[in-house]
């Protein structure tokens, strides 16, 4: 029975991207483990990406329909054998020491032996050009978890988090086609866990341009609000749904929205800071 079980969600239209986030996964210094990844009804089969790794610890499990990301985590916890879970993205690469760092940090914080720890690491984005380190600082004590994500603008991202089987299992994922990492971090809040960071550079993760659809983050906020303090409302209101309408160019609506919400000033900040990337990114074609 493998001590850590990784659980690999799959869905894409794009070849070559699961291959590296596997064998990130099997390179782990950490040789006691299992590698589960849960083609969802992908188009890009998961078998043809991974023809060429012959590797025991590696296995395919095939949904016969899309059930999106968060439904495919949960076959892949439930078919763990591992005490351990550690999620990864498909289309994320960890560093070879991520899952001993995460596994020895979770040893030295549950020493009540409640199982409630929950390692969540520092990562590398990678957004195009861009590069930069999340979370700056761990979730302060008695922080809640919606004023880390939404006030604070922290993240706490799938690929980097390590728990128990047995809290995995107790907190699934909920359908959703996105936002699936807030509802996760918000059901574990809801079950008690303890958030610990782990306050070093584990994982590269690798944004992939994607349209959010505000009409969706607010009927996600419509059904979680109430795990949410009032701040962090407004925050998921800034940080999601305004930026989200800016992005869509439907700046009408943004500026509407903002104004019954009594939020104005972010809806500016958010108009001039995207307004000054795309300034930037001007500057560099030209150079």
């Amino acid at each position: 029975m493998p001590l850590i079980s990784v659980i690999i969600p799959f869905y894409s239209k794009i070849q070559g991207l699961l291959k590296n986030s596997v064998s990130s996964a099997l390179s782990q210094s950490v040789h006691d483990i299992e590698v589960i990844v849960v083609d969802d009804c992908s188009p890009v089969s998961a078998v043809d990406e991974l023809a060429d790794i012959k590797d025991e610890r590696l296995k395919v499990v095939k949904h016969s329909k899309n059930q999106h990301g968060g439904i495919a985590r949960n076959t892949g916890v439930k078919e763990a054998e591992g005490k351990f879970i550690a999620f990864l993205d498909y289309d994320d690469v960890w560093y070879a020491n991520k899952l001993q760092k995460q596994y020895e940090l979770f040893i030295s914080e549950d020493n009540e032996h409640n199982s409630k720890a929950v390692v969540y690491s520092k990562c590398k984005i990678i957004d195009g050009k861009r590069e930069f380190t999340r979370p700056r600082r761990k979730i302060e004590h008695g922080e809640r978890i919606g004023d880390y994500l939404f006030c604070a603008q922290e993240i706490i991202q799938t690929s980097g988090l390590f728990l128990t089987r047995e809290l995995a299992l107790l907190t699934p994922f909920d359908n959703l086609k996105r936002h699936q990492d807030y509802q996760f971090c918000l059901a574990l809040e809801a079950a008690g866990a303890k958030f610990v960071l782990l306050d070093e550079i584990v994982y590269d993760f690798i944004q992939i341009p994607k349209q959010i659809d505000y009409n969706f983050a607010l009927s996600w906020l419509e059904s979680y609000k109430q795990l949410l303090s009032a701040d962090a409302v407004k925050g998921f209101k800034y940080l999601v749904v305004i930026r989200a309408m800016i992005s869509a160019k439907d700046y009408r609506k943004a500026m509407m929205f903002s104004y019954r919400n009594k939020l104005l000033l972010l809806f500016f900040k958010a108009l001039i800071k995207r307004a000054a990337r795309l300034t930037l990114k001007q500057l560099k074609v030209v150079k």
